[in-house]
């Protein structure tokens, strides 16, 4: 069974059309951008990309952080969610969300 998931995993890794942000031209990358630009010049899902520092499976932080902010409205919003809503929304382990 191990066997099959690591197999899928693999494919799955394979298959998946986001690219880490490390992989990203230098000039689009959300830390780049805020030292170059300054954190008012910054679209908020950077901010927070830069925050969360990963992403998941498949998700580049900026694009889990675009998700977190498209649910809860904002920071405002994220910041008074419960972290089990948070977690749900980025489909984390328990070890994971005590980060």
């Amino acid at each position: 069974m191990r066997k099959v998931k690591g197999k899928i995993k693999r494919m799955v890794a394979e298959r998946k059309s986001t690219r880490p942000i490390k992989e990203w031209v230098k000039e689009e990358r959300p830390r780049e951008m805020l030292v170059q630009l300054g954190a008012e010049n910054l679209p908020l899902a950077k901010l927070l990309a830069i925050i969360l520092r990963t992403g998941k499976d498949g998700m580049s932080a900026e694009e889990l952080a675009r998700t977190l902010l498209n649910r809860f409205g904002s920071l405002r919003g994220i910041d008074s969610a419960p972290i089990s809503e948070i977690s749900k929304s980025m489909e984390l382990a328990l070890p994971e969300r005590c980060k």
